[in-house]
């Protein structure tokens, strides 16, 4: 507790502890668990100075060699500690995994860390556990999901970038290593951990299914389509596998060009559709007309996600969440005057 009475904080000990002295002995020496340990580096004012740093005893905590139990040291009358020695003791990564399913890392440490201490560009993914040997991945761009200021599980979310250089990086269990470097993360004391000389190996690697089409939208207006997957993607696509049509599809264009002006690994690919194919589009009857006749259909071969695996699509076709209509006026681009056939 921090106070010899009436404790404004405390932390009752719950867990086993290991005696590390052997009878007889007038001095009881036990190792603290390391959940209660953890509670009370987490603590705001228990052992962070002596004179703040007192312990109170239940009756009957230890017992004499003849059986005779212990007299209480209450919390009203808390003994002082006689030696502090504070935490200087580096926090170590003890296990790591990654699901790239759902882009999430996450990364165990001995000890309670400071989760806003966290430094991103200071983590990397590598297919060996040399950093000299092979190509890495370095995350630049990802965050941390805070569940609460201090814990011993640190989350990361992956941006699409870093999901997708760290996925193309990791591809099996066996070529998974992830490095630290000195200053990536500080426990509740401030100690940094170590910079780590090699990579270690993964826990756990939950590996991708195929992308999925999620959503799609379609501007008339300005020619282009975007759409929506559950992984990043790569600036691949084949046209000719891809059909917007209504969401029966009954009727549909199946398109023949189209230019990607989307980042490879980002979740969402954009295309500026083709003339030829926007005038198709256009003149078929039932499609694209408005949000409720748009949809589009794609086949497994169309896009690829960033470690090159083709896309899937959701059975049946992906009606469109966004439709802008064409509403742009027709502009005259030039003339030209016959005058021996009289055409204008």
């Amino acid at each position: 507790q921090d106070s010899s009475n009436a404790a404004v904080e405390h932390v009752n000990l719950t867990q086993p502890a290991t005696l590390t002295a052997t009878a007889p002995n007038t001095s009881v020496t036990f190792l603290l668990n390391n959940g209660d340990l953890n509670v009370i580096k987490a603590a705001s004012r228990i052992a962070k100075f002596a004179n703040q740093t007192f312990v109170s005893v239940a009756a009957g905590a230890v017992r004499s060699m003849t059986g005779v139990p212990s007299i209480a040291v209450t919390s009203s009358a808390a003994l002082p500690v006689t030696t502090l020695l504070l935490d200087q003791v580096a926090p170590a990564l003890t296990a790591w995994s990654a699901d790239f399913d759902t882009g999430l890392l996450v990364l165990n440490f001995s000890e309670y860390v400071d989760v806003s201490s966290v430094v991103i560009s200071s983590i990397r993914v590598q297919p060996n556990v040399d950093p000299a040997i092979g190509f890495g991945a370095t995350l630049s761009s990802s965050s941390v999901i805070t569940f609460a200021p201090y814990s011993s599980m640190i989350v990361i979310s992956l941006s699409a970038t870093d999901w997708a250089a760290a996925e193309h990086t990791a591809t099996t269990l066996s070529t998974s290593y992830l490095k630290l470097s000195l200053g990536a993360i500080k426990d509740l004391a401030g100690n940094s951990v170590q910079g780590m000389a090699s990579g270690q190996h993964a826990a756990y690697m939950q590996f991708h299914t195929a992308a999925v089409l999620q959503a799609f939208d379609l501007d008339m207006n300005r020619g282009n389509m975007s759409l929506s997957f559950s992984r990043p993607m790569t600036t691949y696509f084949d046209p000719s596998h891809v059909r917007i049509q209504s969401p029966d599809g009954i009727s549909g264009v199946t398109l023949t060009g189209g230019i990607v002006v989307s980042s490879s690994g980002t979740t969402v690919v954009e295309v500026f559709l083709s003339l030829e194919d926007l005038a198709a589009i256009k003149l078929t009857a039932g499609v694209a007309k408005s949000l409720l006749t748009t949809a589009v259909a794609i086949t497994a071969t169309a896009f690829r996600d960033a470690t090159l695996v083709i896309a899937g699509n959701a059975p049946g076709a992906r009606n469109a969440t966004v439709y802008v209509p064409d509403t742009t006026p027709p502009a005259i681009t030039n003339v030209s005057v016959d005058m021996n056939q009289g055409l204008v």
